[in-house]
């Protein structure tokens, strides 16, 4: 996942957050993980924020890409 997908999907989700409509945010995370943008690991950490309500902040980007970088190295 680039800079740019992330800061997307991390905008959805907060603003999703802030007005208690979570429905788009899941169908976005669904819809990257369908195309294989992002992996299940990935999108299980982004359900997990979405159902607990905790905010996406710049500094989980980090944490993301080793969710993903541990994926290529499972192959």
């Amino acid at each position: 996942m680039t800079k740019k997908e992330f800061d997307l999907i991390k905008e959805v989700i907060n603003d999703r957050l802030k007005m208690d409509d979570i429905g788009p945010a899941v169908r976005l995370v669904t819809l990257y993980n369908r195309h294989g943008l992002i992996n299940n690991r990935v999108t299980k950490r982004l359900f997990n924020c979405i159902r607990n309500e905790i905010y996406i902040t710049c500094s989980m980007y980090d944490e993301i890409k080793s969710l993903e970088d541990e994926k290529t190295v499972d192959r």
